[in-house]
Formats: structure tokens, C-alpha cells, sequence
């Protein structure tokens, strides 16, 4: 067969060019003047002093990024501004894209912003904000600090659909199975100076790490004693 000519052009001070999944959007950032636009199929969006993380939903009908004006960042979903917030991380679409979350923070205080909704605002460290495969379910660590948010002094727990779970010192590698069934994260005892394997908020194997899982759900091995 013979070979196609696909169009090109060059376009001056452009960056973060990013495709929707199923290749048939584009995207990327534009700098006009003393400011930064999103360009999404040709079509220019608003500008703002600084915008970031150029993300497409799985299923690439929906589209949002990290916008900064002045002082204050937030969300621009579908060309729509969310609250402005000091800071916005970890952001990410459900797996099946219908769903969309992030981590904000105003004034000192954190907290997660599921489809718009502000979860509780308190003076803690948040991270690790995931999704189930099967989208039912989402799961973030929540660092609860006895006296100061700065020292590391305090707990961590795991919040699943909103429960707060049980305390440990340190939690590592929060993860879902692939067949959703199962919340799987490793908690370090600081007395013990072990990790243990927690499943659903239940400890399952001691002096464990590194679970792994094979593609269907059904099976799983982790290390035992490691170093021993």
C-alpha cells in the first residue's frame, strides 16, 4: 500500500501535548503573552496564569487539568472552574471515567473533593487517592498528627468510601485487587520496626511486604521475612 502524508504544523511556544485514550482528541498549552491557554482540538479554552496536567478521562469523553490564577489553584473539568482552593494534587478519573477526584487544600487543612463534593476539612496530610477497577469504590491515606502537622509524631489510617479505618504508624502501598474485592495496604509497626500485610482493614500475614497480584484476581504472593 502506499505510505500517507499526515499534516503537520508547528506551533511556537506550545508544551504538554497530550492525546484523549482512544486518539481522537489532542490537546496541549499554549503561552499567550504572560499567560498559558489549553488548546483542545483546535479550539483555545480560557487563559490563567499557569495550567498543568493536561488528563482525558479512560474513556476520553471527559477532560479537566490543574489551573493557577494569581494565588489560587483549582480544577478546570469540561471547561468548568471548580472552588479555588492553595493547592490541588493527586487528581484522578474512575476507571470506567464517569467519576472524578482530587486532593485540595485551603488554609492548612486538606481534604478529598469527589464529583464535586468537599469531604471533611481537617489538619492532616493526605495522599495515595485511588479508584477501584470496577470504579465502586475509592480509598486515600489519611496522616493524623497529634500536635503539629509538621511533625511526624502522629498516625495514619486508611479512609475507604469515606470510613475511617484503624490507626497505624506508617501505611505503604495502598491498593485495590484487581476483581475490586479487596483493599490491600502494608502498615509499619514502629515499636516492632516490622510491616504487615492488612486486607480490608484486617492483618493477614506479619512481617510481610510487597504483595503482588496475578491479572485475574484469583491469586497473589507476597514476601515473608525479607532479608532474614
Amino acid at each position: 500500500s502506499s505510505s500517507s502524508l499526515q499534516k503537520e504544523e508547528i506551533i511556537d511556544n506550545a508544551s504538554n501535548p497530550t492525546y484523549s485514550p482512544d486518539g481522537k482528541s489532542f490537546a496541549y498549552v499554549e503561552k499567550v503573552g504572560d499567560k498559558q491557554v489549553v488548546v483542545k482540538d483546535g479550539v483555545a479554552w480560557s487563559k490563567y496564569t499557569y495550567v498543568s496536567n493536561l488528563t482525558y478521562s479512560p474513556d476520553g469523553k471527559s477532560f479537566a487539568y490543574i489551573a493557577r490564577q494569581d494565588s489560587k489553584i483549582f480544577i478546570v473539568q469540561d471547561g468548568i472552574e471548580s472552588q479555588k482552593y492553595d493547592e490541588v494534587s493527586n487528581f484522578t478519573y474512575s476507571p470506567d471515567g464517569k467519576s472524578f477526584a482530587y486532593i485540595a487544600q485551603q488554609d492548612d487543612k486538606m481534604f478529598v473533593v469527589k464529583d464535586g463534593v468537599e469531604g471533611s476539612k481537617e489538619y492532616v496530610i493526605l495522599s495515595k487517592l485511588t479508584y477501584s477497577p470496577d470504579s465502586r469504590h475509592f480509598a486515600y491515606i489519611q496522616e493524623q498528627f497529634d500536635s503539629h502537622p509538621h511533625l511526624s509524631d502522629g498516625k495514619a489510617y486508611v479512609v475507604a468510601d469515606w470510613v475511617v479505618g484503624i490507626w497505624h504508624d506508617e501505611i505503604i502501598n495502598l491498593a485495590y485487587s484487581p476483581d475490586s474485592q479487596n483493599l490491600i495496604y502494608e502498615a509499619y509497626n514502629q515499636q516492632t520496626m516490622t510491616r504487615s500485610l492488612m486486607k480490608n482493614g484486617v492483618e493477614f500475614a506479619q512481617e510481610a511486604q510487597n504483595l503482588t497480584y496475578s491479572l485475574d484476581g484469583k491469586s497473589f504472593a507476597y514476601i515473608v521475612n525479607p532479608g532474614r
